[in-house]
C-alpha cells in the first residue's frame, strides 16, 4: 500500500494505491480556521449559558474556550484550535501542541514516541535528549537531521509566541500546521486533477461507451450507452462495471448508486465489486438490469460539488504552478461550457470559445 497526500487551493486529498491501482480516496475541504492552528487570542467575554469564554482570534474570527482555566477578560493567551464545526465557533484549548511533519511540540507534556515506532528506533529517539516532543510515525521514516531541525523551529515559534502573551496588543495567528507531505510530482497531480474534472462532467465518454451521470439526493444514477459498439451487451456491462468501480473510488462517491446496464444486465460476477472497493456495503442486480450499489461516505463526494467549482480549483492549481515558474499570466481562455466560472475566479481575465475542452493561459 502507498498513500499519496496533497492539497489544492480548496481541498485536501488522500489517495491509497495498491501497486498501481487506486483502492481508496478521501477529500476534505480546507477551511479558514483548521484544527491544529495556534492563535494569540484576546479574551472578550464570559458566556454563562455556554460556560465558556468568547475569544477574538483576529481578522474578525472568534472562538470559544470552555476549559477549566480561569481567564482574565481583556488579556491575551495562546490557544490551539481543537475542533471546527459548521456554523459554530471553533472550540479552543489551552493545551498547546505545535504539529509538524515529524513531531508535535507539546510544552506542557513529557517526551513520548508514537506506538507506530518500534524498537530499536523508539529507544534511539527517546535518548536524543529533546524535551516536550512527541515523535510521530513519520519521524522514523526520514533522516534525524530533518527531525531535529523541525524540533528547533517549533521550539523557536513557541518561545516567541510565549513572549507575545504578555506584551502583544492584537490577536493574531501564531502557527499553522504544515500541509501533508507531497509525495507526487506536479505532473502526476495535474493528471489526476484533470481526470477529476473529466469524470465530473454530466456525460463521460470512455472509448466507445458513454456514461450519463445524474446526481440525486442520496447518490447517483448512471446510464450506460454502448452506441454503435460491436461488442456484446455482456462485454459492455463487464467494462462498465470496471469503469464504475474506478469512478466511485476516484470521485469519492457515497450513498446509493443505481446503474442502468445494457439489456437485462445479466452478470455473474457483480459481487466482485465488493472485493475491489472496501467501502461498498451492498451490491445487487435487479431483474430489470439495474445495478444497485450502496457505498459508505467518507469526506466530500465530488459530485456534490458544482462542476465549475471543480474546474476552478484545477485552474488555480495550474496557475500556482505556472506563476511559481516565473510566468506572468493575465488571463485564461477556455470552452464556453464553463461560462459562469468567473464567480469562482477573482484575479484572471476570462475569455470563452467554442472548442470543447480547450484551456489556455495568456
Amino acid at each position: 500500500m502507498a498513500t499519496i497526500n496533497y492539497e489544492t487551493d480548496k481541498y485536501r486529498r488522500r489517495l491509497v494505491f495498491e501497486d498501481d491501482r487506486l483502492v481508496d480516496a478521501a477529500y476534505f475541504p480546507r477551511q479558514g480556521i483548521e484544527p491544529g492552528m495556534v492563535f494569540l487570542g484576546r479574551v472578550e467575554a464570559y458566556h454563562a449559558t455556554m460556560r465558556g469564554f468568547f475569544v477574538d482570534l483576529g481578522e474578525r474570527q472568534k472562538g470559544i474556550y470552555q476549559g477549566r482555566e480561569k481567564l482574565v477578560v481583556g488579556r491575551h493567551y495562546l490557544f490551539e484550535v481543537r475542533k471546527v464545526q459548521p456554523k459554530k465557533h471553533p472550540v479552543l484549548s489551552r493545551n498547546i501542541g505545535l504539529v509538524g511533519q515529524y513531531v508535535i511540540y507539546r510544552p506542557d507534556r513529557e517526551t513520548d514516541v508514537s506506538d507506530g515506532i518500534g524498537e530499536p528506533m523508539r529507544s534511539i529517539l527517546m535518548n536524543k535528549g529533546f524535551r516536550h516532543v512527541y515523535y510521530r510515525r513519520e519521524a522514523a521514516q526520514t533522516s534525524f537531521y530533518k527531525v531535529e531541525q523541525e524540533i528547533r523551529d517549533l521550539e523557536y515559534v513557541y518561545r516567541e509566541a510565549s513572549l507575545s502573551e504578555a506584551g502583544e496588543r492584537y490577536a493574531k495567528l501564531i502557527y499553522r500546521p504544515p500541509g501533508p507531505e507531497v509525495n507526487w510530482d506536479e505532473m502526476e497531480i495535474l493528471e489526476f486533477e484533470e481526470e477529476l474534472v473529466r469524470l465530473r462532467q454530466g456525460t463521460i465518454i470512455d472509448d466507445d461507451i458513454t456514461y450519463h451521470v445524474d446526481m440525486t439526493r442520496v447518490g447517483l444514477i448512471i446510464d450506460v450507452n454502448s452506441g454503435q459498439s460491436s461488442i456484446s451487451p455482456n462485454q459492455v456491462n463487464d467494462r462498465a462495471m470496471e469503469f464504475i468501480s474506478k469512478l466511485l473510488i476516484t470521485m469519492n462517491v457515497g450513498g446509493l448508486v443505481i446503474m442502468d446496464l445494457i439489456g437485462q444486465g445479466r452478470q455473474e460476477y457483480f459481487h466482485d465489486l465488493m472485493k475491489l472497493d472496501s467501502r461498498i456495503r451492498h451490491v445487487n442486480i435487479s431483474k430489470l438490469g439495474l445495478l444497485e450499489i450502496s457505498r459508505k461516505r467518507v469526506g466530500l463526494n465530488l459530485y456534490d460539488i458544482p462542476l465549475l467549482e471543480v474546474m476552478a480549483d484545477f485552474i488555480q492549481y495550474r496557475l500556482d504552478i505556472e506563476r511559481g515558474r516565473g510566468r506572468k499570466i493575465r488571463g485564461i481562455e477556455l470552452s464556453r461550457r464553463y461560462r459562469g466560472i468567473e464567480e469562482y475566479i477573482d484575479d484572471l481575465e476570462i475569455n470563452f470559445n467554442e472548442v470543447f475542452g480547450y484551456f489556455q493561459f495568456f
